[in-house]
């Protein structure tokens, strides 16, 4: 009985990454081995919980949570193609700091163009959690994330680009 109600509370209304959900599926398998006439000591139980518990979290509760879930993005995904405001000057080579979506990052200017403080650059890609950025035509407009997805499937798509 418990079991079910860790994993009700787990899919109804909390959000804990679903461990509350193998706790729960552990604690049932115990119960019903209890219930089949299988006799285990109190010790025996504790450790088949805790077994099944672990076991199952490891094995299944990461590509469950991502598959009904659906992954987080990652940093590069959200920031290659955004635009991002240094906060000094920036000569080719160098490393800085620009600010996207309200936060400071390490950048690097990995073009050929100096970028001066305030001037907006764009991400072209991500070393780890640092930003590869290069100087922005001030006159581009910025790409959605909506127009940078189509424009990469377009590429990779030759009929999109008037070849038959």
């Amino acid at each position: 009985m418990v079991g079910i109600g860790l994993m009700g509370l787990e899919l109804m209304l909390v959000d804990a990454a679903f461990y509350l959900l193998f706790i729960g599926f552990a604690a049932c398998v115990v119960g019903l081995i209890a219930m089949v006439g299988i006799d285990l000591p109190i010790w025996g139980q504790y450790i088949a919980f805790a077994a099944l518990a672990g076991l199952s979290v490891m094995g299944f509760r990461e590509g469950l949570y991502r598959r009904l879930r659906g992954g987080s993005r990652s940093v590069e995904q959200t920031a290659k193609g955004r635009r991002v405001r240094v906060d000094r000057d920036l000569a080719p080579g160098q490393m800085g700091r620009a600010e996207l979506q309200g936060t400071w990052w390490d950048a690097y200017n990995i073009g050929n163009e100096l970028i001066t403080s305030n001037e907006m650059a764009t991400v072209v890609t991500t070393d780890g959690i640092a930003l590869n950025i290069v100087r922005t035509d001030p006159y581009e407009p910025e790409k959605s994330e909506e127009q940078e997805e189509q424009g990469e499937s377009m590429r990779e798509d030759p009929r999109s680009q008037g070849h038959a």
